[in-house]
């Protein structure tokens, strides 16, 4: 959930009475979405790489340890308030990188590859948000979201530009499907987990 302005953006987390430091930059969370979706790595090495990269002082726990912490972590990151609202089906983080970085570039004067390690997720998520709709990000998703108008005699040509504007930014997957991904590759660490301490 996204902190009032008041208190601190998440930097840690606390499980079975330990904290754990983390590191919740928007590049290593947007790995973590790269990561689950990956075909030929097993839930295990997702579990495994995804704590190295968000909170590598995690790495002595239980396997099951981990994987409720992993629940915890994306309830703080990912859950609810933290993904992006609407749009989500017309956006996609990976794909749409290059224009993603140059809409902060334009917008903001932020060169995205220069705060690695160090824009929280949460102020990206903000910044992304509130991206102006000048932005060729924006006007991306306003073309893939945009309805076909109905056709008359007098619309034909703007209709097959924007069906040709669709085609040219279609997306492979959506965000929501990564979202997707994430969540079933966490449900069934903990069905497979949970398997073992019954077996």
């Amino acid at each position: 959930m996204i902190s009032p302005l008041y208190l601190p953006l998440p930097t840690s987390i606390s499980y079975r009475g330990r904290r754990y430091r983390l590191r919740p930059s928007f590049d290593r969370v947007l790995e973590v979405f790269d990561v689950y979706g990956k075909t030929d790595w097993d839930d295990e090495q997702k579990l495994q790489y995804v704590l190295w990269l968000l909170a590598p002082g995690a790495k002595r726990l239980s396997l099951e340890d981990k994987a409720k912490l992993l629940e915890q972590l994306y309830q703080l990151l990912l859950d609810t308030h933290n993904k992006i609202p609407s749009g989500s089906k017309s956006i996609d983080f990976l794909q749409d990188a290059p224009y993603i970085y140059a809409g902060f570039r334009q917008a903001y004067g932020i060169d995205l590859y220069d705060v690695q390690g160090t824009l929280h997720w949460i102020k990206f998520l903000s910044l992304f948000r509130a991206l102006p709709e000048d932005t060729r990000i924006m006007e991306i998703v306003d073309i893939r979201t945009r309805p076909l108008p109905k056709p008359n005699k007098h619309n034909g040509e703007e209709i097959r530009a924007l069906l040709k504007a669709k085609e040219a930014y279609k997306l492979t997957i959506t965000q929501a499907e990564r979202d997707a991904q994430l969540i079933k590759g966490l449900r069934s660490m903990a069905s497979v987990l949970e398997g073992m301490a019954h077996g």
